[in-house]
């Protein structure tokens, strides 16, 4: 339910609340306002959650942006401690598969 068919309900509720007896027009009416107020608490609890959800998105996104990144420069560092080693003249053969 949105917040303009919520309203337009408590609005008809209030109304036909306000055509009761006082004894009961009273206790009724308290009611609807704690309904209206833990409908405004539920919203912004909403909000918050979205906005949060939204930030964890954007976070997860950044992290595997960055892993992947770091992956880019892993191998090129790795490529490059092995060219170094090359031109070295260093013996590499612990680096090739066992038989």
């Amino acid at each position: 339910m949105n917040d303009h068919t919520f309203n337009a309900r408590i609005a008809e509720l209030e109304n036909t609340i306000s055509d009761l007896p006082p004894e009961d027009r009273d206790r009724l009416m308290e009611m609807s306002r704690e309904t209206q107020q833990r409908h405004e608490e539920i919203r912004q609890a909403i909000e918050v959650r979205s906005e949060m959800l939204d930030n964890l998105s954007l976070a997860m996104t950044y992290l595997c942006f960055d892993l992947e990144a770091t992956k880019r420069e892993n191998m090129a560092m790795r490529m490059r401690i092995l060219q170094l080693h090359q031109e070295r003249g260093d013996n590499l053969d612990f680096l090739k598969p066992g038989d």
